[in-house]
This record gives structure tokens, sequence and C-alpha cells, in this order.
């Protein structure tokens, strides 16, 4: 039973609930990619890191180069397994950084990229602000109030410990 519940679940994650228009490659671009004024490469992968270790801080690995931090987290460690994996890439434009973040989910042995959730990408950097800029970390239970279809966020949000870093604000709400 539990298993047809979790190939359920991963069906919705795959296919979505909601019919959508179709995502442009320009489309694409856009969602991943975020400038941070007044940042160093540094502290964007160490921001980037700090998110990706709060999906699930048992379950999530990261590893970093000179400009890029790469992240897999196991959302299932049983049969089926399912792992997502962050890869966000910065490079410094005089005072401010642009990043590019690449969201992946590998269930059983089929990777996808979850272009038509826009959402988790904005909650993502979202969360890099709150460590960078002390902006207020939104919680999964948070967005998903905000969000039409709570699918978009699962890249983010599936099985995650939804915990957030010691002296960051949460959102009034998750408190």
């Amino acid at each position: 039973m539990k298993r047809k519940v979790l190939l359920l679940t991963v069906a919705l994650l795959l296919v979505g609930c909601m019919p959508q228009r179709e995502i442009t490659r320009q489309d694409l671009l856009a969602m991943s990619s975020h400038t941070f004024p007044n940042t160093t490469v540094d502290q964007v992968l160490n921001a980037a890191s700090t998110v990706a270790k709060y999906l699930d801080l048992k379950y999530t690995i990261v590893t970093c180069t000179e400009n890029q931090m790469k992240a897999e987290r196991m959302a299932s460690t049983s049969t089926p397994k399912i792992t997502f994996e962050y890869i966000l890439t910065a490079s410094q434009k005089n005072n401010d950084v642009e990043a590019k973040l690449e969201l992946t989910l590998q269930f059983e042995n089929r990777r996808k990229k979850p272009e038509k959730w826009h959402e988790a990408f904005n909650l993502y950097f979202n969360r890099m602000e709150s460590v960078l800029y002390g902006k207020e970390w939104v919680t999964c239970v948070e967005a998903e109030k905000k969000v039409e279809n709570s699918n978009t966020l699962q890249s983010i949000c599936f099985k995650a410990k939804d915990e957030v870093p010691k002296g960051i604000k949460r959102t009034p709400a998750s408190q």
C-alpha cells in the first residue's frame, strides 16, 4: 500500500495536476536565474549550500567548487528511490552575483527537470535571500498556501524536513 501511495505521489510530481502552457526556453532561463546584489560568489554558494542542507539535514549531500554548489537530497531511501538534485552556478558581475539554479528529479532510472515548477525556483531563491540579507524564511507550509498547485513546489518540499537555520526569521504564520 505504501508503495502505491508513493508511486501515485511521484506520478503527480512528474505529470502535474493542472494543464499548463508550454514553458519556453526563455521562460526557463528567466525562472532559474537570479541576481544577488552586493554579494560575492562565495557568499552566494554558502547561502545555496545552507538552503540545500536545511531541506533535510540527514539525507542531503552538498559539494562546492569554485563557482558551483551541487546538492543531492534523497527523498526516499527505500524502493522506489527518489533523489532531487540542486545545482547552482554563480558568476560575479561587478558587485552582484548572477546565479543559475538547476533542479532535477531522479526517480528509479529516469531523470526529469521540473520545468513547470517555477514556484520551487522562487522558494529556493527566497531562502537564499533569507541567509544573505536576513529576509524572512518561507517554510513549505507557508509557500504551499500561496500557490495554486502545490505540486509545483515538490522539488523543494516533497518529504522535506522544513527546518529553519538558527538566527533566521521565519514567516510569522509558521513560527
